[in-house]
């Protein structure tokens, strides 16, 4: 995805000030905070899966790290880690905060 496109998507999705455009130093900085974001999951490797307990949680609606992407993070865990898929958009914990606030209780116990 070209930068603007990127950068557009984010003021889109609420995740930048439309304020921001103006500024081309401030544009490059945001657009690599979510291009990595987006980049390292599908290539970082670890040795091994860890034995560490993931919530990987996705908005339903989300255009740029939906449920696809975040099955990718369950496979970092060892233990029974899987995907939950939370009604909202990109910034769902904003969204639906007491569906997430629900899952991570339950995970936790």
């Amino acid at each position: 995805m070209p930068d603007a496109r990127l950068f557009g998507t984010a003021v889109e999705l609420g995740g930048v000030p439309a304020a921001v455009a103006d500024h081309e130093a401030l544009r490059a900085r945001v657009t690599r905070v979510p291009r990595a974001g987006l980049e390292w999951p599908a290539r970082y490797r670890l040795p091994r899966p860890e034995p560490l307990p993931v919530v990987a949680l996705a908005g339903s609606r989300d255009p740029l790290a939906g449920p696809e992407v975040v099955r990718r993070w369950a496979r970092l865990s060892s233990e029974a880690s899987r995907p939950h898929v939370v009604d909202g958009g990109h910034l769902f914990h904003l969204d639906n905060p007491s569906a997430v606030t629900s899952l991570i209780a339950d995970r936790l116990g």
